[in-house]
Parts: C-alpha cells; structure tokens; sequence
C-alpha cells in the first residue's frame, strides 16, 4: 500500500522545476543519475574512492552499533563493557573523519 501510494503521488504531482533541482544538487551532490542537473549546476565532478567510501560505510556502521551498545550496557550498569564500546565508537568515528577526507562527500 506504501509503495502504490507513493508512486500514486508521483506521477499525480508536477515535476519540480530545473532551478529547485540544480538547486538541491549544488547543496547536496547526490550521487546517481544526476547527470543532465549536474551538467545544468556547472560544477565540475570529482572521482569518489570506491575503498575511501567502504571504508566511511563500515566504520559509520561500526560507530552506530558501538553506540547502540553503549546504551544497552549502560541501562544493564556494565560500565566497563560500556567504556570498550565507547573506545570503539570514538575509533570508528576517527576512521570516518580521515576516510571522508579522502572523498568529496563533504
């Protein structure tokens, strides 16, 4: 029902203009098929690293389940069980500043 709902509304509602979407483009460079408003922004397309992005991905992961643990052992008062996920989140998010550094995600 979502998903017949969602395309109901997509193909009932006016396309945006070509200004909200170079827009959008310049702000957010998504990746995909963006190519006609990508070649409308002007902006010239760098390369992302393939290993640089998996690397972002994985650590992201890590740091997100670190976290998550960080909750669960805290609401359990497993302290140090807590401090090791937190070692391991504040490594994760280390690893995911350095990785960006070598995209154009930001």
């Amino acid at each position: 029902a979502t998903t017949v709902s969602w395309l109901i509304a997509t193909f009932i509602s006016k396309p945006e203009s070509n200004e909200t979407l170079e827009n959008f483009y310049k702000r957010v460079k998504p990746q995909g098929a963006w190519n006609p408003i990508h070649k409308l922004s002007g902006i010239t397309k760098t390369a992302n690293s393939l290993p640089a992005l998996f690397i972002c991905w994985i650590s992201a992961v890590f740091m997100t389940y670190s976290i998550l643990f960080i909750t669960g052992k805290l609401i359990l008062q497993e302290y140090q069980s807590a401090l090791i996920y937190a070692l391991c989140a504040i490594l994760s998010l280390i690893i995911l500043k350095l990785a960006l550094k070598r995209t154009s995600v930001l």
